[in-house]
């Protein structure tokens, strides 16, 4: 009997075809997302934190508070000083497709800024360059509207006057979701990045280690990394297991 016998009535020849190449694009996709993350843990292990006088070129760990590069931003929602906001707003919606009614979460708003800043510790200052940088920042304000509990007046205002937006609905109000993450200046912070220099300076960005920022302290972060990579390795082995699958099934028939 041939695949397209057997497979008469539960897959066609290209289906099956599609269910192959499928599995083995996910299986490779999560070997080298999983060796990435694994790579990065262990650089995060071995790595120790290092004061600012003491840094050298390379991968490295430091810890120190937040200080701004020249003047600072001023957060939208909470009017923080800070060299990292994240303003977010989502509105739920929902989706018809036949008969089927799902909702989601969809971008509203997005408004997110940042810029070059100096975190110090005891023995001095390092420059910061934070593009492309991973930042696991705490919400430092949550907030959600809908029908009858309308958000407070000085999120209104902030949707109208700066963002030309609105919390109401044709008919009723808007259901949104508002979060605000922000790296004030003062804040207390980990940093895992490259340290290369910069004429006369160290600064510390993105390179073989990753720019990864975090209120969270060391080990929450290379657990966060840790587990990702388990994610993916098991990820893999199911995605070997289904192409596998459809090669004996293949077989059989």
């Amino acid at each position: 009997m041939g695949l397209e016998s057997f497979f008469g009535g539960i897959l066609d020849i290209e289906e099956f075809l599609g269910v192959f190449t499928v599995s083995c694009i996910a299986a490779v996709v999560c070997f080298q997302q999983g060796k990435k993350r694994h790579r990065i843990h262990q650089l995060m292990v071995d790595t120790q934190t290092s004061k600012a006088d003491e840094l050298t070129e390379g991968p490295c760990e430091v810890q120190g508070q937040v200080d701004a590069i020249g003047s600072a931003f001023t957060s939208p929602w909470t009017q923080q000083q800070c060299v990292y906001y994240d303003f977010q707003v989502k509105e739920k919606r929902t989706r018809k497709s036949g008969k089927t009614t799902t909702t989601y979460w969809a971008k509203y708003v997005t408004d997110l800024k940042l810029r070059p800043f100096i975190l110090k510790d005891s023995s001095g200052a390092v420059e910061i360059n934070p593009a492309g940088a991973d930042f696991s920042v705490s919400a430092d304000a949550r907030e959600q509207s809908g029908f009858g509990d309308d958000a407070p007046a000085e999120l209104q205002v902030l949707l109208k006057d700066r963002y030309n937006a609105s919390t109401q609905g044709w008919v009723f109000n808007k259901t949104l979701r508002y979060t605000e993450k922000v790296l004030a200046v003062g804040d207390t912070v980990y940093i895992f990045g490259e340290a290369r220099w910069k004429g006369d300076k160290l600064v510390i960005g993105s390179g073989l280690m990753p720019l990864i920022i975090t209120e969270h302290g060391v080990h929450l972060e290379e657990m966060v990394y840790a587990n990702s990579a388990t994610r993916y390795l098991v990820g893999m082995i199911i995605s070997i297991l289904i192409g596998l699958a459809t090669i004996v099934l293949g077989l059989i028939g």
